[in-house]
């Protein structure tokens, strides 16, 4: 069990084994529920990252920094794409979900995260099994550790930019244990995201990846330094980010 995951796992393990509590919770969000593709929705497809990267960081003070990205992005989704029936319900899910306290969760509160992260896999397209695999299983595997120690070959701090070729070759590395593992991809999938992203980032780019939390850099460097257990690229600074990031 992964250790990063533990802070809602007792709410939501109940959860699991349908995708949604029921008809007419789910009713509202899945009306327009997409497939991941960033080409007709960008901001769907990138909320839709965001969410799944909220298995992983679910602990402590990084587990909202994923929350509230995707709801910016669902925000601006609002303004920009069509077809948009459901962002407005997925947004205050969203915001539901986030204002859970950490500990101590009352029975009621603990039933509301259950039915907040059915609606929002059923918004997202993310099926029963793939939410299992989410939230029950950690990265793993030859390719994976290949990709970890790739990935700490990244500077130590954000002054001096990226190595591409190091972003390259973990992208590559975890692709092979993707195939691998073909009912476990999703385990895969938001990192493969974010070092591609990484790739195109100048160095002032990440110079300034602590500068806030809706930063796209510093948010992809969050995640991969909770999925390869480092801390590579940090930021100084007082932003909620920097903190994070520290």
């Amino acid at each position: 069990m992964n250790p990063m995951r533990i802070t809602r796992r007792r709410a939501l393990s109940g959860v699991l084994s349908v995708l949604c509590l029921s008809a007419v919770v789910c009713t509202d969000l899945t009306a327009h529920a997409i497939s991941s593709s960033s080409g007709a929705r960008p901001d769907f497809y990138v909320a839709k990252i965001l969410w799944e990267s909220e298995a992983e960081v679910a602990s402590g003070a990084l587990q909202n920094v994923p929350l509230v990205a995707a709801v910016a992005d669902l925000k601006h989704g609002l303004a920009t794409e069509h077809g948009v029936a459901g962002y407005a319900a997925a947004i205050a899910t969203i915001r539901n979900f986030e204002s859970i306290p950490l500990t101590s969760e009352s029975p009621a509160q603990m039933k509301k995260v259950r039915s907040d992260w059915s609606r929002l896999n059923a918004f997202f397209d993310i099926g029963t099994a793939q939410a299992a695999v989410l939230m029950d299983d950690s990265p793993k595997g030859a390719y994976y550790d290949i990709a970890q120690r790739t990935y700490m070959g990244e500077p130590r701090r954000n002054r001096d930019g990226v190595n591409s070729r190091l972003l390259k070759l973990a992208v590559t590395d975890l692709q092979d244990e993707s195939m691998k593992q073909p009912t476990r991809a999703i385990l895969y999938a938001v990192a493969i995201y974010d070092l591609t992203n990484l790739e195109g980032a100048s160095t002032k780019d990440i110079a300034t990846s602590a500068s806030g939390l809706l930063n796209p850099y510093g948010q992809d460097i969050l995640y991969l330094n909770v999925y390869f257990r480092t801390t590579q690229l940090v930021g100084s600074g007082r932003t909620e980010m920097a903190k994070a990031l520290n």
